[in-house]
């Protein structure tokens, strides 16, 4: 059996079940007997431009989350089902969560993406001219979207790019919206769409069996034959741009207004054009003032046509602009149908971002439903607002633009001080009239803490200030703390430094406690006085913490410790004891150099003095070890690991352990000659070998 037949069935049961995914990508599925209600509201406004952000509200057991999982910032799929039958009802993202004291239950509450997703700032970045269809796409794809161009008027070309401002994504798909005649929505399966406001489409039908409860009321607005448009950038006293269908004067029953929409810019070569094609799209459009309870069905959103039928077999046909879908032990839903309307100092009818307009309020409206900053100032008409209305902390200081609220639109007594916060009235919002007729009050005035950007004050007694910059004529400090302090011209009665560094000073008097100077040997000496008045020095030793870095000049020595430099650069150095790991000079002077491994290209020495031997390392392909050594028999050659040995002085010649085939005995004479000792089976002879062999 098809879903919506389930919903119309007289008896059903109803559940939800859904999905939390969490922000560590943790999937966590929620059954009927965890969710213990659900609800969400949507709309509210007039449709032509609207993106309205669903606001939701979701209410499991505390046992639906394992312990440990935050649902914070989660995305929620809610979905409505009947047997093994289900529909999406919304997929949200946590904005807050709530949990109470002495309560099973966890709250969850937040917006669709239209209230998340595409808050963010939007960028053109895009080549013109470009469709109002690839203008859609592009914006939603900033936001990490797809949409679908197939929606009315996605073919008209914008020529430039428009004077956005510095506008969200949200409010730049809204002006899209509005221009294409269609409102910004996310499917309740989480898609972004673009509906339009179309007169010709099929109404659901509302039977009294599927009705709770509806009521209806005189004002209807239709069909529309004209729209007024007030150009963006267009200069003061401009007419606006009104476009008609047949000739039909503009008014407010059968024409709607447009409003500072970028993609109508005040002498746009596209401006008429584009309205006229909105016009088309348009015209027709009725709304007949209705509401209704009943049994619901998730699949009618905004923008939807219905038609409602009462017991008396009367039917009235109206466009769905507001509804709230609410699961407790049951299903319902209630769709609202409200006609625009035009009233003076309302601001615009319709706001780009699918903000409601508070002069078109009736009764009361859950708080839940307004997101933050979703109604602009401008939007408010005087007075429609009152101060009993507002909950205790509902709206903060950041909250109010400057400008916003001026004095003679507060009332006697109604800002006391304990409601102003610190640095929440700064001295450039004051006119001096005002600090004139405060000053009086602030003479005795015992303040223990302020934070003050601009402070002009004749005598100001502050116990600990924090001061970035100011130009102080004349100041009395009783306790200054300060990173940094430049003083061009100063009296101080009694000042305590830790350290102090003076360029020039001219002292009339001085009073020290402890004196240290520099002698003509270099040293430093403290100066002190006995109680005779006799002055006595005493050498002192300057530790590293007494010097900062860069701040004294060795002149021809310095000592202590070690000095570590990454560059140093002296003309002479004299140290005890060197670790060099590289040294490389290009000329080296060296009365006696101990070094246990030394590489040189060359070596020019008069002198070398070393250990009982020197050690000549030839590297091939395996390290070979050769020492010459001077011994008190003359010179001796070998090499490790081998027993042969070469020693030679002035008078003899001895090789030790000589193994080889013969030993060549050379003679230069009137004939090169050579005999060699050859060792044979009977022997050791002597051999002639002859001139043409070589030793």
């Amino acid at each position: 059996m098809a879903f919506s037949d389930l919903l119309a069935a007289s008896q059903r049961q109803p559940y939800l079940n859904g999905t939390v995914t969490c922000l560590t990508g943790a999937v966590v599925p929620f059954s009927g007997s965890q969710a213990v209600g659900f609800s969400l509201s949507e709309g509210g406004g007039s449709l032509l431009g609207g993106a309205f952000s669903a606001s939701c509200q979701l209410t499991l057991a505390n046992d639906a989350l394992p312990d440990g999982v935050s649902p914070y910032g989660a995305q929620v799929r809610v979905n409505l089902a009947l047997g093994d039958e289900s529909a999406p009802l919304a997929v949200f993202t946590v904005t807050r969560v709530i949990r109470r004291e002495n309560d099973p239950r966890l709250i969850l509450q937040g917006f669709d993406a239209l209230g998340t997703a595409f808050e963010g700032e939007f960028q053109d970045s895009f080549s013109y001219p470009r469709t109002l269809g690839q203008l859609a796409q592009g914006i939603a794809a900033q936001a990490g979207f797809s949409l679908s161009a197939d929606f009315p008027n996605a073919s008209f070309r914008i020529p430039a790019a428009p004077d956005w401002g510095d506008i969200s994504l949200r409010q730049a798909l809204a002006y899209v919206a509005c221009a294409a005649g269609c409102l910004a929505v996310i499917s309740r399966s989480g898609r972004l769409q673009f509906k339009p406001v179309n007169a010709a489409a099929d109404p659901l039908p509302l039977q009294p069996d599927v009705t709770l409860k509806h009521e209806y009321g005189d004002a209807a607005f239709g069909p529309l034959k004209a729209l007024t448009i007030r150009l963006k950038n267009a200069p003061r006293g401009a007419s606006p741009l009104v476009v008609t269908q047949d000739g039909a004067a503009a008014g407010s029953q059968n024409g709607l207004s447009i409003s500072g929409n970028p993609l109508f810019p005040y002498g746009g070569s596209h401006t008429k054009a584009l309205a006229n094609a909105l016009l088309n799209e348009l015209q027709g459009y009725t709304v007949q003032q209705l509401r209704v309870i009943w049994r619901g069905n998730p699949s009618l959103t905004l923008g939807d046509r219905v038609r409602v039928t009462d017991a008396s077999g009367i039917s009235r046909l109206s466009s769905v602009t507001g509804q709230s879908l609410v699961f407790s032990r049951g299903f319902s839903m209630q769709s609202d149908c409200e006609p625009p309307r035009v009233s003076s100092g309302a601001g615009k009818l319709f706001t780009s971002s699918g903000a409601l307009n508070a002069a078109r309020l009736e009764g009361s409206l859950n708080g839940v439903m307004i997101r933050d900053g979703s109604i602009a100032a401008s939007a408010l008409m005087a007075g429609s607002v009152t101060a009993h209305q507002l909950a205790a902390g509902a709206v903060t200081a950041e909250k109010i633009s400057a400008g916003a609220v001026t004095a003679d639109q507060i009332g006697t007594g109604a800002v006391t001080a304990d409601k102003i916060s610190a640095g929440a009235v700064e001295s450039r919002h004051l006119a001096a009239e005002t600090v004139n007729a405060l000053y009086a009050r602030l003479a005795q005035a015992d303040i223990e803490w302020a934070e003050i950007e601009d402070l002009h004050a004749a005598i100001a007694d502050i116990a600990n200030a924090q001061i970035s910059t100011a130009d102080i004529d004349w100041g009395h400090v009783k306790d200054l703390i300060t990173g940094r302090a430049i003083i061009t011209e100063g009296e101080a009665g009694e000042l305590y430094i830790a350290r102090l560094a003076v360029t020039e000073a001219n002292m009339v008097s001085l009073t020290v406690g402890e004196l240290v100077v520099k002698g003509e040997d270099g040293s430093f000496y403290a100066l002190t006085v006995d109680e005779d008045g006799n002055i006595d020095t005493e050498k002192k030793e300057i530790e590293n913490s007494d010097v900062a870095d860069a701040s004294i000049h060795g002149g021809e020595k310095l000592i202590e410790g070690s000095v570590t430099a990454q560059t140093l650069n002296a003309q002479d150095i004299f140290g005890d004891s060197a670790i060099i790991r590289q040294l490389i000079a290009e000329n080296l002077d060296v009365d006696t150099l101990f070094a246990r491994q030394a590489t040189l290209d060359k070596i020019n020495a008069l002198d070398i003095t070393g250990n009982e031997s020197i050690r000549l390392y030839v590297e091939n392909q395996q390290q070979i070890s050769t020492w010459v050594r001077i011994t008190e028999d003359g010179l001796e050659i070998g090499k490790e690991g081998d027993t042969a040995r070469f020693q030679a002085d002035n008078r003899t010649l001895s090789v030790a352990n000589v193994k080889t085939e013969r030993v060549g005995i050379a003679q230069t004479l009137d004939q090169d000659e050579e005999w060699a000792w050859i060792a044979t089976n009977s022997g050791l002879g002597l051999k002639y070998i002859g001139p043409e062999v070589s030793a």
